[in-house]
């Protein structure tokens, strides 16, 4: 079976994918968040596997613990206990 070709995207597209700057981009390129990044004449292009390999890799894990409560009542008892 044939595997599917990677793609690549430049600087600009990844910034504006991540609603960030171009340095900010050429920044993580130096840190080597983007090690399979190709450099053609000062072209650089960054595969996806890469780019999503930084996302998660930041991706915001929030804490889903919480408050096991029965009623509103219980869950207010246990807010108030705990401030």
């Amino acid at each position: 079976m044939m595997k599917a070709p990677e793609l690549y995207f430049g600087v600009g597209q990844v910034a504006f994918m991540l609603s960030f700057s171009e340095s900010w981009v050429r920044g993580k390129l130096k840190e080597g968040a983007f090690p399979n990044a190709v450099d053609l004449g000062g072209d650089i292009r960054i595969p996806a596997g890469d780019v999503n390999a930084l996302l998660d890799s930041h991706r915001y894990r929030p804490d889903l613990s919480g408050i096991s409560a029965r009623s509103v009542g219980e869950l207010r008892r246990k807010v108030e206990v705990a401030a």
